[in-house]
């Protein structure tokens, strides 16, 4: 049932230790890639609408939504991380100031 989906991805961590397996980052739904965004203006659309990039809310399946800084990175994605850190309010994300 769907209300046992949220244990998927501690059910999947739980089988590759018990088998001595490593847990793959790129594995779908639970890996820790499976919401993972990185490119500016992808990470600019999925925090106005993550719906648009991913096919299910991550937590439905015990997963979370990453947005990685790198390279390829841009506003939104500091933005992001400055909020996670709490050091600073993302509300006006589309202001041109930074």
């Amino acid at each position: 049932t769907n209300c046992q989906l949220d244990h998927l991805t501690d059910l999947s961590r739980f089988v590759d230790e018990t088998l001595n397996l490593a847990h793959e980052d790129s594995r779908p739904y639970v890996g820790a890639s499976a919401f993972a965004h990185k490119g500016g203006l992808h990470v600019s659309a999925v925090a106005k609408d993550s719906r648009a990039y991913e096919h299910i809310e991550p937590e439905l399946v015990g997963n979370a939504q990453r947005v990685l800084v790198s390279e390829l990175s841009g506003r939104a994605n500091i933005w992001s991380a400055l909020e996670r850190s709490g050091l600073h309010d993302t509300s006006n994300l589309n202001s041109t100031e930074a």
